[in-house]
């Protein structure tokens, strides 16, 4: 039998950089080493990886990738913006493989999950297509699922496979994690519930590298080898959740910390075993936990290896910043969103302009350097917008911030900021997305929901005013955002 793991696509061919860094952990009891764990499923069955680099490419190799006969099962990682190509991804294996499992999980899963009523749920809507949905911890979840079907249930009819499954569940609610699995029943759904106990992040294995396309390695330019070539780069968690409150983001999970042993060992193990020379922190914030990040850079200081990070303004003040740079720190990331009190305080930030000014100071004054993210659509003014961009522009002609992303403020499922929308367009993510070309395209998470008042007007607004006054090689969709003046210079004309 084999599995198909599939990392889907959107329609953003700017998107995040890196590795699937959350479908690789959720897989990893799948994928463990076979050498080292004589029971591991990779064992068992054959183990692919799916992730292609574009949309044309997912869609010109799914069809004969899942039409051999030995795949039993298929799962598709999918976010919001990818869940339109998930779904069509579904039907060409169904129409290739009619008895093949498949399942969805991913954040859209898991940021949906508690706010669906049954007519909504995945399995409800999209049963002709969809067996089984995994939410929330998915290591024990894939394990159990994975070796049900390779030792207990074998092979048969796609419902007789489904009702073998559930017949042998029982075992599931004492497997530990927060989270659970839906089954399709008919135009309905079985739940099996794991028991709801914390995960133990130690008791996971590592990421098997050797399932992830090789071209990862090279996905940070933001480090380099002699200032020309890109080092190669590996992703890697030190915890899961975060404890920030912004309302417009769903990373609300319990904090939950890996041991610093173990984060330093598989850094060493990417080192020997991949050529790994540079190391990007995958976590929501890095310094969620100040001593234990702290903890951390002393054990890191030994590994002898370049990293970065994302973190928070308010996480970072010079004693940590310090451990950071002696450890091999050389980059953070920051979410800045808007250079204004009063907007920040409103989605729940929880940081100041004096912090941010401190922080970026400090920076400076460490010879580490920063990447900033701003965010629109959050209530702020065109004139709060301007102060911003132009702020912004100052700190990269200085040379303190080297990385400026242009964000939109999208709706994303269970956040707080969707949750208390008053807006009455319904938002849909199982068709494309409404935005698809300039200005949209220069947004991070531009092409789908925003506040009314984001309109294309202000999208042009901002677009334009982050030419003039943002160094064009700081931006980070300088191609898209140089398209788009082009296009309002023709208009203009």
């Amino acid at each position: 039998m084999k599995f198909v793991f599939v990392n889907t696509p959107d329609y953003d061919s700017d998107g995040f950089l890196g590795a699937p860094t959350s479908l690789y952990y959720a897989c990893s009891r799948i994928t463990s080493d076979p050498y080292s764990n004589e029971s591991a499923i990779s064992n068992l069955a054959d183990i692919e990886f799916f992730d292609p680099p574009t949309l044309e490419d997912y869609f010109c190799k799914l069809p004969a990738l899942v039409s051999d006969s030995q795949v039993g099962f298929v799962g598709f990682s999918n976010t919001s913006h990818s869940r339109y190509i998930a779904l069509r991804g579904a039907k060409i294996v169904r129409d290739e493989n009619p008895n093949c499992i498949i399942a969805f999980g991913g954040p859209h899963e898991d940021e949906t999950s508690g706010n669906l009523t049954c007519l909504n749920h995945t399995l409800s809507k999209w049963g002709q297509f969809v067996d089984i949905v995994v939410c929330g911890d998915g290591e024990y979840l894939l394990e159990w699922l994975g070796r049900s079907l390779v030792e207990r249930v074998k092979s048969g009819s796609r419902d007789l496979t489904l009702k073998k499954l559930k017949d042998h569940s029982d075992d599931v609610e004492k497997l530990p994690g927060r989270g659970h699995l839906d089954i399709r029943k008919d135009d309905s759904y079985t739940r099996l519930a794991l028991s709801q106990s914390m995960l133990e992040l130690d008791n996971q294995p590592f990421i098997n590298w050797t399932y992830i396309d090789q071209r990862h390695f090279n996905d940070y330019p933001i480090f380099y080898e002699q200032s020309v070539k890109p080092k190669r780069t590996a992703q890697v968690m030190t915890h899961r959740g975060c404890r920030g409150a912004c309302r417009f983001c769903t990373e609300r999970r319990q904090y939950n910390r890996r041991s610093n042993h173990l984060v330093v060992e598989e850094i060493e193990r990417l080192k020997t075993e991949h050529e790994v020379q540079s190391i990007f922190f995958d976590d929501s914030t890095f310094n969620d936990e100040e001593k234990d990040a702290i903890a951390l850079c002393k054990e890191l200081e030994r590994s002898r290896v370049e990293w970065g990070c994302l973190t928070r303004f308010d996480k970072v003040d010079m004693n940590a910043l310090a451990s950071m740079k002696k450890a091999g720190c050389s980059y953070i990331y920051l979410g800045l969103e808007q250079f204004d009190d009063e907007v920040l305080r409103e989605v729940g930030k929880r940081i100041s302009t004096n912090q941010i000014v401190e922080t970026l100071t400090n920076c400076h004054k460490m010879g580490i350097r920063v990447g900033v993210s701003t965010l629109f659509g959050i209530g702020e003014s065109r004139d709060i917008a301007q102060r911003t961009i132009e702020q912004v522009g100052s700190w990269c002609d200085e040379g303190i911030v080297e990385v400026v992303s242009l964000s939109a403020n999208c709706y994303h499922p269970g956040s707080v900021t969707s949750n208390c929308c008053d807006d009455e367009r319904e938002f849909e993510y199982d068709k494309k997305p409404p935005h698809k070309e300039t200005p949209w395209t220069c947004f991070e998470e531009g092409l789908w929901y925003h506040p009314k008042d984001f309109n294309e007007d202000y999208a042009n607004f901002i677009v334009d005013s982050a030419s003039r006054n943002i160094p064009l090689n700081a931006l980070v969709r300088k191609a898209k955002i140089k398209e788009a003046i082009s296009s309002l210079e023709t208009i203009e004309v």
